[in-house]
């Protein structure tokens, strides 16, 4: 079962991107280990191959997903017909810079027509919580962009396809398996992560994740299925958090910037 869902992944078509050759090599973060701490040299790295105009993508600023110009970003073609949202231009963002990712993640992004993804973020917002998870019924969520990391998040998650599962020996790997990953914007490091093991073929499951050790500034949930030969990113959600603003090394370590 393993062998098959591997071969299908592989096989899946993404999002289709204009995309460049240009080569990065980058081992310092490699990391599958649980719960590894954050690291900033990955920003370090990667920044300076950004243009001036597309910096924000992984800076601390807060983006306006509502208001976003893809033709700015030369991201028509790869939007076509999709809906203007955080999750759809990341993803073309993505796939526009995939050379920036190293060989610790492969980006696989499925096409909707395929099989579809969707996470919510604080999903039960302003409900009682037992029951908006227990009738499981997207049209009353909430969906919260920005957030403040004070308790551990509520995710709601869903897929119309079946999440990676492993079997034997590699059961209870931390390499192998279905994740959901806390990282910053292209960021390969791994702040927080949580193991999906349930899976809800009539509607969306529910997951914990902790957000206690992040700091102001923009991150993304991803994702990610784990296999024997390697990660594969399958969709990224983006989200921001507004407090609590624990100092200013994340700003300074990116632009060299005096921290005040």
């Amino acid at each position: 079962m393993l062998l098959f869902l591997v071969v299908f992944l592989l096989a899946s078509s993404p999002i289709l991107c204009t995309n460049t050759t240009t080569n990065l090599t980058n081992s310092t973060n490699s990391t599958n280990s649980t719960n590894s701490s954050p690291s900033l040299s990955n920003y370090q790295i990667i920044y300076p191959y950004f243009p001036a105009s597309e910096k924000f993508i992984i800076d601390a600023s807060f983006i306006n997903f509502s208001t976003f110009d893809i033709a700015t970003h030369n991201l028509t073609t790869c939007m076509q017909n999709l809906i203007i949202n955080g999750s759809n231009v990341m993803a073309c963002f993505y796939q526009k810079y995939s050379y920036l990712m190293t060989n610790n993640y492969s980006i696989d992004f499925p096409s909707p027509t395929q099989y579809y993804i969707s996470i919510y973020v604080n999903p039960c917002s302003g409900q009682n919580e037992d029951v908006c998870m227990n009738l499981s019924d997207p049209t009353t969520f909430t969906d919260d962009y920005q957030i403040q990391a004070t308790n551990d998040l509520l995710l709601a998650w869903y897929m119309d396809n079946f999440i990676l599962q492993c079997g034997n020996e590699f059961q209870d790997l931390p390499t192998c398996g279905t994740f959901l990953e806390i990282h910053r914007p292209f960021d390969i490091s791994i702040i927080e992560e949580v193991q999906l093991n349930n899976y809800n073929i009539t509607g969306f499951d529910f997951s914990y994740i902790s957000t206690k050790q992040l700091c102001a500034g923009k991150y993304e949930i991803w994702f990610v299925f784990r296999t024997r030969i390697g990660n594969i990113l399958q969709y990224v959600k983006p989200f921001f958090v507004e407090f609590p603003s624990c100092g200013c090394d994340i700003i300074v370590s990116i632009t060299g910037a005096a921290c005040s």
